[in-house]
């Protein structure tokens, strides 16, 4: 929908549109050309049109479609071009951060854009473009996600613990691992991943990828256990911390909550049959409510990631025919009643004087207990009292 609005102070990270396309007419045009997307200004006061910032161009990161690897530079931004049947320079992503001074008036505003190399006019009739806003206070500033509790839809706070501080990922929890094509990318690879998904607070995800494999590839996988080597699992092995509180500090490690990690079993293979395959990693968060019962806030209690198994088998008759296998990454948040943050119920030895129940007689399974002296201090009521 090209009629979406930007709201000012609210940020939003990858919205995606399928659109079709003729680039045989359209290449050098908007919604294609990229220079479209950074040609115009922003008002640096509401109805005030004498004040305007200007867009600058911040990052050009090129993507080379045959081989799905990427190129960053800096500098003037090329327009699309149409050449011999082929469009060059097409925009597939745009991602603006706009700096706002003390008094909430955006002074910088950047765009970082993802362009398609070259594309064969006439062998594409659809694009899926990308598009982000995020607004900050300052050029290095960390977006926070409540305050103090989450609010629910805004990133997860997520970290590297560095001594006594807190290496944050500005962008917060975000998944990717997948090509265009919904095939799974190898873990260190420059790759563009068109279909990244940003965590919310408290918004459960299932993301996952696929990996085409004929009998021998198969084997080896398994055999391997090269699931690991993939970045939709590979990626996770970064995320150590998660912020207790939407305003976690990264200089409070008080601040933070470790992510417990279940390492993943070891495959097994059995002639055609992959047994015991961590094919599905499990990120379990459970969260808990404090403060006023008028307003409370949304913590994070604890963190957990762990592996779940599947059972593969390869069933094509045909050893050089490939066969599709899924990998998977859950996202869950658990919630935690108030009652059962204190579960357990405390246990009281009953303690009394000696002559507190005096003048009765107390019974045989009356336990009495001694100072150091050997003198009589005090008493475990254990049955009935009877009278002398």
């Amino acid at each position: 929908d090209d009629f979406n609005t930007v709201k000012y102070l609210e940020d939003s990270y990858h919205t995606t549109c399928e659109r079709s396309v003729d680039l045989t007419t359209q290449c050098a045009t908007s919604p294609f050309s990229p220079t479209g997307y950074l040609n115009f200004e922003v008002a640096q006061t509401y109805g005030v049109t004498s004040q305007f910032t200007t867009i600058t161009t911040g990052t050009i990161n090129t993507i080379n479609m045959a081989t799905l690897e990427i190129t960053s530079t800096a500098g003037n931004l090329p327009d699309s071009e149409l050449n011999a049947g082929v469009c060059t320079n097409v925009l597939l992503e745009v991602s603006y951060e706009i700096i706002l001074d003390a008094a909430g008036a955006p002074t910088t505003v950047r765009a970082d854009v993802l362009l398609a190399n070259s594309l064969t006019a006439a062998n594409v009739t659809k694009i899926n473009q990308r598009f982000s806003v995020e607004f900050l206070a300052s050029s290095n500033e960390i977006k926070r996600s409540g305050n103090p509790g989450y609010i629910n839809g805004l990133p997860l706070l997520i970290g590297q613990k560095n001594g006594n501080i807190v290496n944050v990922y500005s962008h917060g929890f975000e998944l990717t691992g997948v090509n265009a094509d919904g095939s799974c990318v190898a873990a260190n690879t420059n790759t563009w991943n068109p279909w990244a998904t940003t965590i919310g607070f408290n918004e459960k995800v299932v993301f996952g990828c696929t990996l085409s494999m004929a009998e021998a590839a198969y084997k080896n996988f398994c055999e391997n256990a090269e699931f690991a080597d993939y970045e939709i699992f590979d990626q996770i092995g970064f995320i150590e911390t998660i912020g207790r509180f939407g305003t976690a500090d990264q200089l409070r490690i008080l601040d933070w909550v470790d992510v417990e990690s279940v390492a993943a079993p070891t495959p097994t293979l059995d002639n055609l049959t992959c047994n015991n395959m961590p094919s599905v990693l499990e990120i379990e968060i459970w969260v808990a409510k404090a403060g006023a019962v008028s307003n409370p806030q949304t913590f994070v209690l604890r963190a957990r990631k762990s592996y779940k198994t599947t059972t593969w088998k390869y069933i094509k008759s045909d050893s050089n025919s490939t066969q599709q296998f899924g990998l998977y990454v859950t996202v869950s948040f658990i919630h935690v009643e108030e009652e059962d943050l204190f579960n357990v119920d405390p246990t009281l030895d009953f303690i009394v004087a000696r002559d507190v129940f005096y003048p009765l007689q107390l019974g045989n399974s009356f336990k009495e207990t001694t100072d150091s002296t050997g003198s009589d201090k005090t008493a475990n009521w254990v049955d009935n009292a009877t009278t002398g």
